[in-house]
């Protein structure tokens, strides 16, 4: 069987349910980069040419890995979206939506680019002899999503397990990096994964449709899936690398607005000097790429010396 050049991040299946139109194909988007609202169609939603082929050798987990934990892990959540208080899934039929949520926390860009931007640092302030790359970056990457996903599926197993159904008018939205993490009643940003790619953090987070959110949590811990679903749309936004997926435009654009708000308080926060260089005012666009780890002249030398 060919492999499709089109490798989708986040499946089909998944970006269905956020779907407008009566043939369930088309979805509303903003791209964060450009900053425009566009309407594309699933099958061109959330993918990456070649994203899960490995470079040094000829296997790809597009189909080997991907296409069967997709297929499980939707065939589930489809029946979740149709009677989501009410359907009682099998021991088995549950193990298939932790390896598909365990394995979307691992395959996104975000995670590759994670990993590229801290190798480059390395190399950078330490040089060659530091770099984490073992065989080259895509690779490592592809291997890691195997390793990582087995240890995700063992994190989310001991949880408890619950679908959170917003009941009001607000609706949920699904970025690029969609799975959020809360721990400590805290989401957890993007850079403190970079040195501990797999982390059992209190709570795992996903939105399958604009009304349905998958929640995992601590066994001892109290169910914070209200704070977890009213927080989601901000994080969605935030932790995006680039785009942002949901069924009505006029929710996306009222999100958008609070992230421009948000993002100008944080820029201000830590970089007033640059708001004022520039004459940046609040609402404005504003993108806020990947956090990058730049470590100390202090610490460098340091480490060099040992």
């Amino acid at each position: 069987m060919t492999t499709p050049k089109r490798h989708h991040f986040i499946p089909k299946g998944i970006l269905k349910g956020f779907t407008f139109d009566s043939k369930n194909k088309k979805i509303k988007a903003f791209d964060k980069l450009e900053n425009k609202f566009f309407p594309p169609n699933i099958i061109n939603a959330a993918c990456v040419s070649r994203l899960y082929d490995f470079q040094d050798i000829k296997k790809s987990l597009e189909y080997e890995f991907f296409g069967k934990i997709d297929g499980r892990g939707i065939d589930v959540i489809d029946k979740i979206r149709q009677s989501p208080g009410s359907y009682k899934m099998t021991p088995g039929e549950y193990e298939s939506v932790v390896e598909y949520v365990a394995s979307q926390i691992c395959r996104t860009p975000t995670v590759l680019e994670r990993s590229k931007r801290l190798n480059e640092t390395l190399e950078g302030q330490f040089g060659k002899d530091y770099s984490i790359v073992k065989d080259n970056a895509q690779d490592d990457f592809l291997n890691s999503v195997l390793h990582d996903t087995e240890k995700y599926c063992e994190i989310l197993k001991k949880k408890k397990f619950r679908v959170y159904e917003e009941r009001g008018n607000g609706e949920f939205i699904i970025g690029d990096s969609p799975v959020i993490s809360v721990h400590d009643g805290n989401v957890v940003e993007q850079f403190k994964s970079y040195m501990f790619p797999v982390n059992n953090y209190d709570s795992f987070a996903l939105p399958i449709s604009p009304k349905l959110l998958l929640v995992f949590y601590e066994e001892n811990a109290f169910d914070n899936s209200f704070r977890i679903a009213s927080l989601n749309n901000t994080f969605q936004f935030f932790r995006a690398y680039r785009f942002v997926y949901g069924r009505c435009e006029k929710n996306l654009g009222r999100e958008r607005k609070s992230y421009f708000e948000t993002a100008f308080d944080y820029v201000s926060s830590i970089r007033p000097e640059f708001v004022e260089r520039e004459k940046i005012e609040r609402g404005q666009p504003i993108y806020l790429d990947q956090e990058r780890i730049l470590f100390s002249d202090e610490l460098v030398e340091k480490i060099k010396s040992i």
